[in-house]
């Protein structure tokens, strides 16, 4: 059977994401799933100026987790406990949703101290990530009291005022930290997108990889399928090996991935290794970290 690769359309990403998350399903029967949803948290000083939030992520193929993909506080507000307050509020309401599990990612010259403090504990590093620099993955159990927040009787956090936010209070939030970041690591260039798929003679899709060059030369691997009827025949490992090409041409020098306990081999086999893994209890999938150097 003849095949031709050809650029992925966001329909096509759409239908990988939902195969992917049914062979969760099917991996993990007894983790609970849900709808995807997007949770904006700000806070305010006394003019109405949102000076920090929180961006809380639900759902998906792990619905007992919640990634807290997002916190910022203006430079004019840090030290004074903003920080704490949205990490506590964040994870009182993702307790209240019935969230077992709370991860998130974080630079060396973000907060890693405070999570820790927190009693967020690593279970993945990516070294040289931008270059020079590190990305921590964290998480913590959050199904039990947190005596962290509730020791917090008062203090500078009374001053503050936290409510849900909008999608331009979102927007204020991914600007804050990307300005942050940009004083220690500034992208290099745009995103450079390298979705692939199969087709076959009939112009059906069969496989399909979600992928690109991120501005600080990395290439992630955000999601790959292969159909069912197709697999074993190196197809996926065709796929991967030439998003790698094309990123090496594009300058990236790490490729990085997850993957889940069903599919980690196959990252393996293609010469991936383990940054780190997440135990996603009770009875949940394990996310893996992987990286290789291209």
């Amino acid at each position: 059977m003849e095949y031709e690769i050809k650029p992925l359309t966001p329909e096509d990403a759409g239908y990988i994401e939902d195969r992917v998350n049914d062979c969760v399903k099917l991996s993990s029967p007894m983790w609970h799933t849900a709808d995807e949803e997007e949770l904006v948290l700000k806070a305010e000083n006394d003019e109405g100026e949102t000076i920090g939030g929180s961006i809380l992520e639900f759902g998906g193929s792990v619905g007992a987790r919640v990634q807290l993909s997002m916190l910022w506080v203006d430079e004019r507000y840090r030290g004074k406990g903003l920080g704490s307050m949205l990490i506590c509020e964040s994870e009182r309401i993702a307790r209240e949703r019935g969230c077992c599990i709370s991860s998130l990612c974080t630079l060396d010259f973000q907060a890693p101290d405070m999570y820790k403090k927190h009693g967020y504990s690593v279970y993945a590093v990516y070294e040289d990530r931008p270059r020079t620099h590190s990305v921590y993955y964290m998480s913590k159990r959050i199904d039990g009291d947190d005596s962290v927040c509730s020791s917090k009787n008062g203090g500078t956090e009374k001053r503050f005022v936290i409510k849900f936010g909008s999608e331009d209070d979102a927007k204020i939030i991914a600007r804050g930290l990307k300005r942050h970041d940009d004083l220690f690591a500034p992208s290099l260039h745009k995103t450079i997108q390298l979705s692939k798929k199969l087709v076959d003679e009939n112009g059906r899709m069969i496989a399909g990889i979600v992928a690109g060059v991120d501005g600080w030369d990395g290439c992630y691997i955000a999601n790959m399928y292969v159909e069912q009827a197709h697999r074993d025949r190196g197809l996926g490992s065709h796929l991967l090996h030439e998003v790698e090409r094309e990123a090496r041409e594009n300058g990236a020098y790490m490729l990085i991935a997850n993957a889940f306990d069903w599919n980690v081999g196959f990252f393996k086999k293609n010469g991936c290794a383990e940054a780190g893994a997440l135990k996603c209890e009770p009875q949940g999938p394990i996310i893996y970290e992987l990286v290789k150097q291209l």
